[in-house]
């Protein structure tokens, strides 16, 4: 349902038109033929992320198309704002709801905002120059960027205080290599939790409705043949 949704949110958020029908056909035949398609059905606890990813998705691709479509008047571009704004918290808020990785849609936000609205020169940042002058004037975006970042702590704070006051409990047998004690170890296993993820798009000959401890351990030595592969893939990358 959410691959199905994908190319239609991004044909209405962008305007285009022509295939949007037969893409997200294509998407979801896809998504259903692929075998990884069993794990998100089987683990039905991982509807929480597949809701979390639409209301995600939806977010930002509504705040994208409001505030990235030229506006003829001050108060057509004020209108554009506020429905932006109010597209992205409100995706934020579900997302959130569903699971706290949507905290972080202001974020992207803001990354587009910043990139793509305002152009904001890109070369000067790498070489880490300051002032990083925009292609556009800042003070638009200013307003929104200040609009995310108070309505994101809003948010915040309020999903906080549904938890009592306490941080969010995450058990150590749900992300293993992430919890892992050793500085150099625990990056590397992570790394490797990300190839095996990608990897099975492409071989899924191994799948598992739970990918938690221990079905994908840390790497804990220089002995470990892992290493190798990491290192391969990332030569490859390079």
């Amino acid at each position: 349902f959410v691959t199905g949704m994908v190319p239609a949110f991004v044909n209405a958020a962008f305007g285009w038109r022509r295939g949007g029908r037969r893409a997200g056909a294509a998407a979801a035949l896809l998504f259903a033929l692929h075998p990884v398609h069993v794990e998100a059905v089987q683990n039905v606890v991982s509807r929480g992320e597949l809701m979390m990813a639409a209301f995600y998705l939806a977010g930002f691709l509504g705040y994208a198309h409001a505030v990235g479509t030229p506006q003829e008047t001050a108060s057509q571009a004020a209108a554009r704002s506020a429905v932006g704004l109010a597209s992205a918290l409100l995706g934020t808020l579900c997302a959130t709801l569903c699971k706290e990785t949507g905290v972080t849609l202001p974020l992207l936000c803001a990354a587009w905002e910043l990139l793509v609205v305002a152009r904001v020169s890109t070369h000067r940042m790498a070489r880490l120059e300051w002032p990083f002058p925009p292609a556009r004037p800042l003070l638009p975006s200013a307003a929104r960027l200040s609009a995310l970042a108070a309505g994101n702590a809003s948010i915040a704070v309020w999903r906080l205080r549904l938890n009592e006051g306490q941080p969010p409990a995450i058990s150590t047998k749900q992300n293993w290599p992430g919890f892992y004690p050793h500085p150099l170890w625990r990056p590397l296993s992570v790394a490797w939790v990300w190839l095996e993820y990608a990897s099975l798009l492409l071989f899924p000959s191994e799948l598992c409705c739970d990918w938690s401890a221990p079905a994908l351990p840390p790497i804990t030595s220089l002995a470990d043949p892992r290493l190798a592969v990491l290192a391969a893939a990332a030569a490859a990358t390079a």
